[in-house]
């Protein structure tokens, strides 16, 4: 595992650095003996006892949960290949603190990042050593991933951990997002994330695959040869502008000896990068190997003498080079636009007698009236090797999906970013994002993003930004129908689906409050159409109360539920949720037969609803127990605590032919509340003018009565007076 100069080596290295105490004492029955200190923002980090054994448990911080797809993967992988990969003991979720967790052994040397930082005291030959076993161990590590299909995706020295000095052995750790490559695919278009110091050119657009990882051992290796990361010191929007608009320097100071290795393994073009193969064959000695470094702006054989124009602090001898500078930021981008609207540089051209590239730079914009886009045009056109930007700003799928996140959520958001969010909900980026293509031709990536903003045109900010979260988080949406969720399906399924699909935490959220119908659930699992016709079909059902709540039932009974057809489980959600029970269907069907055979007798046919007579009121009392008792056999509403009180007397009533006021008044409120058709409304207003009829009548009698009683009295003293007389 360590070639020559390796005692040297072992010998030129001081010990590691002491561990700081935390607070966390416990852990799952397990000791903590030691915290230890954490670059990252996912994670904590802890020593502790497990039966005498030293491991190190990483605690992932709360709201955060690693790809646990990969993590199993990765863990069955570092006892397969233990030389290769930090041993993974164990993985879960602690329910007490409510944190995922990773248990992996104690690599007592710490990181190959102590290792570099000690390193400048070494002799060359223990250097170049050093180097060569550094490259052996990691391109094996990455070797291992790569044809299991992960990419690791944050490789650097801190995420490389050092088992032993001598001989050198290192082992790869530090999964947290890493992703599984699918096997038909080269790359994977994912979200932007990594070390900028170490993140390769393509990352920045968010299409990575196993050359990325190449790449970081790329600078890895050129950190090593150098003395010094050329990186060091700058932020990382210096870095991104100049990995995406020159070649990384290496410096005169690194030997020739791995000058050939470095430029294979940092070429900025993915597809002719370095890999395993030819870094596997230059360890073995071999020399001569193909790369495709590009040379710098400065070493490229450019027009030198005549005026520079001068612009932000530099100058710059031809067009390609004013662009590319143009695009580095947006400040950049205005100033240029500033310079290029006021004719400056076409002024600067015609002095340098440039006449034909002045009249070129007329006919490109001269049909464009929009300023952004005549600048646009002017930096693609003349750029040099520049990814798909637009007023200093790369679009990408990670920063179309920052942009529209703040617009959705009305965050603080600039002018520049709001623009760009603007024009991709009203297609405005599709023109650019094909003139692009046209100059400089198609990838996988700017198809994908293509397909994008044609799924985007016309939406709101805020479904965008959901779309646009279920692409960039696809394991955190409910999409059974979708065998891969690589970006190609992904966009291929919403594009076929109106509306924004559920999140995982919904459905889950769904199935714990409801029974969900087999049909429906069969129907999420065919085709992305049919998918979205049982989602629908589902929010209808809810929102029409037509899904059993689990707690209405018992688990063997929810169970039973959800294998049912669809009409059983209706039958199931009229029995449970409507209140349908087996008694109080037996008093409508028995009500429904008492009223069918009223209604089909020719005595009720020869009624006349004019006569007045108790047969009038008793007429439209039927008719509205009819309409009533209808209601529920046809299912059309929810049982009632008042409605199991008054169907059971309906039946009485109809055996009797008796209808108590009582109970039409109980009836009539309820009856109205469902009444729905204009023939039920005019029998509540028939039974009311009866009512007030015989109301009226009974008051008319009352007044009839009061006279003759008037009568009667008088009569009486009338006739007790003759009487009286008489006697006299």
């Amino acid at each position: 595992m360590y070639s020559e100069g390796s005692a040297e080596t072992l010998r030129e290295f001081p010990s590691g650095e002491e561990a700081v105490l935390g607070t966390l004492q416990t852990f799952r029955g397990y000791r903590v003996l030691e915290s230890l200190p954490s670059s990252g923002a996912e994670s904590d980090i802890h020593v502790i006892d497990c039966g005498g054994e030293r491991r190190v448990l990483k605690l992932y911080r709360l709201g955060i949960e690693p790809k646990l797809e990969v993590l199993q993967k990765v863990e069955t992988l570092s006892s397969e290949h233990p030389e290769d990969l930090v041993l993974i003991h164990e993985t879960g979720y602690d329910e007490r603190s409510g944190r995922w967790y990773e248990i992996q052994e104690h690599v007592p040397f710490g990181t190959l990042k102590n290792l570099l930082e000690k390193s400048g005291t070494l002799s060359e030959g223990a250097r170049d050593a050093f180097f060569r076993d550094v490259l052996r161990e990691i391109s094996s590590g990455l070797a291992v991933l790569h044809d299991n299909g992960i990419l690791h995706l944050d490789l650097k020295p801190g995420n490389v951990l050092v088992r032993s000095v001598f001989p050198l052995d290192l082992v790869l750790t530090d999964f947290g997002i890493a992703s599984i490559l699918d096997s038909e695919l080269s790359k994977k278009f994912t979200k932007s994330r990594g070390t900028p110091m170490y993140q390769s050119p393509e990352s920045i657009t968010g299409a990575m695959g196993k050359a990325s990882d190449w790449w970081g051992l790329g600078m890895i290796a050129l950190e090593i040869a150098s003395g010094a990361h050329p990186f060091r010191g700058l932020s990382q929007q210096v870095i991104q502008a100049a990995l995406t608009t020159k070649p990384v320097e290496i410096p005169e100071s690194v030997p020739e000896g791995c000058r050939e290795l470095l430029c294979g393994l940092l070429t900025r073009d993915m597809k002719k990068r370095w890999g395993y193969d030819q870094v596997n064959r230059w360890l073995s000695g071999e020399r001569g190997i193909p790369h495709y470094f590009e040379r710098s702006v400065e070493d490229s054989g450019k027009r030198s003498g005549g005026n520079p124009f001068s612009f932000m602090g530099g100058k710059y001898n031809d067009l390609g080079e004013l662009a590319t500078a143009c695009a580095k930021d947006g400040e950049s981008w205005d100033k240029g636009k500033a310079l290029l609207l006021r004719g400056h540089i076409r002024t600067w051209l015609e002095k340098e007698g440039e006449y034909e590239q002045a009249l070129d730079l007329d006919r490109l914009t001269e049909h464009e009236r929009d300023e952004e886009r005549k600048m646009y045009l002017f930096v693609h056109a003349y750029g040099k090797s520049l990814p798909l930007v637009y007023m200093g700003k790369f679009l990408t799928l990670n920063n179309l999906y920052l942009y529209l996140g703040k617009k959705a959520r009305r965050e603080n958001i600039g002018r520049i970013e709001e623009k760009i969010a603007v024009q991709a909900l009203d297609g405005g980026l599709i023109p650019l994002l094909d003139y692009y293509v046209r100059r400089n031709g198609g990838t996988n990536e700017l198809s994908g993003l293509r397909m994008i903003l044609d799924l985007l045109k016309g939406k709101t900010a805020e479904e965008a930004f959901q779309y646009l979260d279920a692409l960039m988080h696809p394991e955190a949406y409910f999409l059974p129908f979708l065998k891969k969720k690589d970006l190609n399906s992904l966009i291929r399924s919403f594009a076929g689906i109106r509306g924004i699909p559920w999140t995982t935490e919904r459905w889950e959220e769904f199935n714990r409050e409801y029974v969900c119908p087999r049909e429906i659930m069969e129907g999420t699992r065919r085709t992305a159409v049919d998918y979205q016709k049982a989602m629908e079909e589902l929010e209808r059902l809810q929102g029409g109360g037509l899904l059993v709540h689990r707690n209405s039932v018992s688990a063997e009974e929810a169970e039973r539920l959800g294998r049912e057809s669809s009409a059983g489980y209706r039958d199931g959600v009229y029995k449970y949720e409507w209140g349908y029970d087996e008694e109080i269907i037996i008093v409508i069907e028995k009500n429904k037969d008492l009223l069918n055979e009223i209604f089909a007798s020719s005595d009720f046919e020869s009624l006349s609803p004019l006569m007045i007579t108790p047969d009038r009121f008793k007429i439209t009392c039927k008719k509205i127990l009819k309409s009533y008792n209808l209601y529920f056999v046809k299912r059309e509403g929810k049982i009632l605590l008042e409605d199991k009180k008054i169907l059971p007397r309906i039946q009485r009533a109809l055996f009797k032919n008796s209808y108590p006021e009582d109970l039409m008044e109980m009836l009539i409120p309820r009856f109205t509340e469902i009444a729905y058709e204009s023939y039920d409304l005019s029998l509540i207003d028939k039974y009311r003018a009866i009512i007030q009829e015989k109301q009226e009548k009974y008051i008319e009698k009352e007044g009839q009565l009061k006279w003759i009683i008037a009568f009667l009295i008088i009569f009486g003293i009338f006739v007790g007076i003759l009487f009286l007389l008489r006697g006299i």
